[in-house]
């Protein structure tokens, strides 16, 4: 098993935009559809991590 840092996780995408002007909100949301659930994370290891189980706490 594998340990992860938090900060290694970064978050969904949706999370991690900061739109300054509320207009383009549904734009954003119509472009990007369900990529905004996307998680971010630091490299391909920490994802590769994720996808094959190795993980003792994945806790966001």
């Amino acid at each position: 098993m594998v340990t992860l840092k938090i900060f290694q996780i970064r978050g969904r995408v949706g999370e991690l935009i900061n739109v300054q002007d509320e207009k383009y909100l549904d734009a954003l949301d119509v472009c990007a559809g369900r990529r905004l659930y996307d998680m971010v994370v630091e490299n391909e290891e920490v994802i590769a991590q994720i996808i094959e189980g190795n993980l003792q706490d994945l806790s966001l």
